[in-house]
């Protein structure tokens, strides 16, 4: 047994990774077994696929994590049958622990290599964001076990103790193929860049994560050959002719030679290239070569919301790799518009424990840190929504409040426009721009103060809408609200949901 009697029941509790742990997917494919998503209690899945005799491989595909007892049970079961374990894709938290299990460990070629990284920290208990300094040295143990000879005792404790909160994470890229991606360790997860450890001189090779440096080549079975696709919804637009694609904007777009040079280079851009104009006047954004394909629309719609020599401004996203996003865009507009004719007021005024949880939660303002644990029942000076009185201000477009996403998931609240980023916050100087940032944006999407403007997020361990709340009584709009339970509430009642609208992001 792993642990005492006496200490299972709270351990359980203790997960690598965020949010609600489900079970993870498997699919076995010959000798390989395919494992995505989060990690759950499914340990059961994990010896059914190891009982086949012909399985040697286990590909790991963006996984956030999990179970830590799971990841730990597993990571040693693969060491013990020698199985080789291959990353194509994210694979952070109690994935990475399974992955340490491989005798051979490698990264594929699935994803771009800057989307292809392992990602390590310290477990925390799933109820209070809490770090357990003697869980971390079960993990230290296994890992060194694993590890040998390359292990690295400082960054090692660095990635599992110095934790600011739960999202804090050593984050090691595939090198070989994206030779420009450092190794790094951020604290928390508003934490920027140049408040990051980073380790130039450190690769996945030099700290023992993977064996060998050679991309493996790995084959998705058809069933996950995902259609190209953006939050949900298909693009079916390609462009046939990209150079004369952005050649017919320029004249509308740029207004200088140099402007009209960078736009005309913009086909030639790596993967998960995304092209912004602004939704009036000049100029525009690109982005390439990150992520993945919202973090392209995500970074090249900030770049556009905030040129250095332009008004600030809403922005949208006409391009996306190879696809033209006007369809798209179409689409998207009518989510919203079918999903508000849908929409029914429900019986019932609560959903998802959206009321209760915060009695005790020590409330000091915005929160630079622990974003991702209980908030407070109230908050002094803006109005708690719940979800029938949401749903209720929709019904009635007259009285209907400005309703905005901070978090911007995959779904959201229809009419709800989106303010990426929104609910960040740092200190001292950096928080300065970033409120200026917001303020910018936010008195472009609510022009009227006196309005009601409603933010929401995932749910009501989520501070990110409670800040947002906080900036927008501070900037002084009269009133303020806070739909709490976020989209888990809305989605636990059962209503309508659409795709989210972003031309704004703050950070």
């Amino acid at each position: 047994m792993l642990l005492k009697i006496r200490t299972i029941l709270p351990m359980l509790a203790i997960i690598l990774g965020f949010g609600q742990v489900k079970a993870m997917d498997l699919l076995i494919q010959g000798n390989q077994v395919f494992a995505s998503g989060p990690l759950g209690e499914d340990i059961q899945k994990f010896e059914a696929a190891l009982a086949k005799p012909e399985v040697d491989t286990f590909v790991f595909l963006n996984s956030p994590g999990g179970d830590l007892w799971t990841g730990l049970r597993v990571g040693r079961m693969l060491a013990e049958r020698k199985i080789k374990t291959v990353i194509g894709g994210r694979c952070n938290s109690a994935c990475a622990l399974m992955f340490l299990g491989g005798t051979e460990r490698t990264f594929a070629d699935i994803a771009p290599g800057t989307a292809t990284s392992i990602g390590i920290h310290g477990a925390h208990n799933r109820h209070t964001g809490a770090i357990d300094p003697e869980v971390q040295a079960k993990i230290f143990a296994f890992m060194k076990l694993r590890i040998g000879e390359n292990f690295n005792s400082e960054i090692m404790n660095q990635a599992l103790y110095d934790m600011e909160d739960r999202s804090a994470m050593l984050q090691v890229f595939d090198k070989k193929r994206a030779p420009n991606a450092k190794a790094l360790h951020c604290r928390n997860a508003q934490s920027p860049l140049d408040k990051c450890t980073v380790y130039p001189n450190e690769t996945a090779m030099s700290l023992g994560l993977v064996t060998s440096d050679a991309t493996t080549h790995i084959e998705l079975p058809d069933s996950m050959k995902k259609s190209d696709q953006l939050m949900g919804i298909a693009l079916t637009q390609k462009i046939e002719d990209f150079g004369g694609y952005v050649s017919a904007l320029a004249p509308k777009h740029c207004d200088s030679e140099r402007c009209k040079e960078l736009l005309l280079a913009h086909p030639t851009r790596g993967k998960h290239k995304a092209l912004a104009f602004p939704v009036t006047g000049f100029g525009f954004a690109n982005n390439w070569d990150v992520q993945n394909e919202f973090s392209a629309i995500a970074a090249a719609t900030y770049s556009c919301n905030h040129r250095k020599t332009r008004p600030v401004s809403l922005c949208q996203v006409f391009a996306l790799d190879e696809y033209d996003l006007a369809p798209w865009h179409q689409s998207v507009a009518q989510s919203h518009q079918e999903a508000l004719q849908r929409l029914e007021i429900p019986t019932q005024t609560q959903f998802a424990d959206e009321v209760t949880g915060g009695e005790y939660v020590r409330f000091n303002g915005i929160r630079s840190k622990y974003l991702f644990e209980m908030t407070p029942n109230t908050i002094a000076g803006i109005k708690n929504y719940t979800t029938s009185e949401i749903a209720m201000g929709l019904k009635k477009p007259s009285q209907s409040p400005v309703l905005i996403d901070v978090d911007v998931m995959d779904k959201t609240i229809p009419t709800a426009v989106s303010l990426l980023s929104a609910g960040m916050a740092y200190e001292g100087s950096e928080d300065v721009a970033l409120e200026a940032r917001y303020k910018a944006l936010i008195q472009i999407l609510a022009p009227d103060m006196e309005r009601p403007i409603v933010f929401f997020a995932r749910s009501k361990e989520t501070w990110t809408a409670a800040n947002a709340a906080l900036r927008a009584l501070k900037i002084g709009y009269k009133n303020v609200g806070w739909y709490r339970g976020g989209m888990k509430a809305w989605e636990a009642a059962g209503l309508p949901v659409a795709t989210p609208i972003l031309e704004a992001v703050v950070n």
